[in-house]
């Protein structure tokens, strides 16, 4: 069994050799070799043992540490309907104001807030991911709030391993407070119950605390906490 897990996907979107540890188990038995065969490698633990650690690691360079918070709501079948703003978007191919909005959820992503990713890593990224979510590849469905072509909003769902999962979420700033967010989630809900799941779940980054609150206010409920480290090799380029 590999140590480090190669991720494909991550390696072809940034040019670079990225790998993921998802057990801090594993670091005991790593050598020094299979770590520098990797640019870039996310360490991710549930535990709060952060500073052991740190302590006890030598082999890595963590620049930047991610704190996520995992909330989950058990969706009781009371939500019937939509808000009429609402509707599933019908297009495969995205448009200037979904990337916007997309851009904007992405204000306080790892992507973004690491200095060793480039001003503009995070864009494309999260581009690439309205894009993939409206072919349906990371998404099974993306709903928008008001005109199809220039929503306020939107919010991406996926069915997964008996969930139904929040991808990504975003009101446009000019029109934040006037309830599209909650009209969102509850769309979210209903579509979730309508294909037969019951637990709704969403991750969010500890920092983004007008985040956690509003989740908090519509209901989910807090399940974990999820750190992500960032090893990078130290002669490996910033892109």
């Amino acid at each position: 069994m590999e140590i480090i897990q190669a991720l494909t996907w991550d390696s072809d979107f940034f040019q670079l050799r990225i790998g993921k540890i998802d057990e801090l188990s594993k670091l005991q038995s790593i050598t020094a070799a299979e770590i520098n065969s990797f640019d870039l490698i996310y360490i991710e633990q549930t535990a709060q043992n952060l500073d052991t650690f740190l302590e006890n690691q030598t082999n890595f360079n963590i620049t930047y540490t991610d704190i996520k918070t995992i909330y989950r709501k058990q969706l009781l079948r009371n939500v019937t309907s939509v808000d009429k703003q609402i509707a599933v978007y019908p297009f495969a191919t995205t448009n200037d104001a979904l990337i916007n909005l997309s851009i904007q959820a992405g204000a306080f992503s790892r992507f973004k807030l690491d200095p060793n990713f480039g001003a503009t890593s995070y864009k494309n990224l999260y581009r690439q991911w309205i894009e993939n979510a409206v072919q349906k590849v990371s998404a099974d469905i993306v709903l928008v709030y008001g005109d199809i072509q220039y929503p306020k909003g939107f919010i991406t769902l996926v069915f997964k391993e008996n969930l139904a999962k929040v991808g990504l979420i975003a009101v446009d700033q000019q029109h934040q407070n006037e309830g599209i967010g909650k009209a969102l989630m509850e769309a979210a809900e209903y579509f979730a119950i309508k294909n037969n799941f019951t637990t709704l779940e969403i991750i969010t980054q500890t920092e983004n605390k007008n985040a956690c609150a509003f989740y908090q206010r519509v209901g989910c409920q807090e399940i974990s906490i999820l750190y992500t480290h960032h090893h990078w090799k130290k002669h490996a380029n910033t892109i």
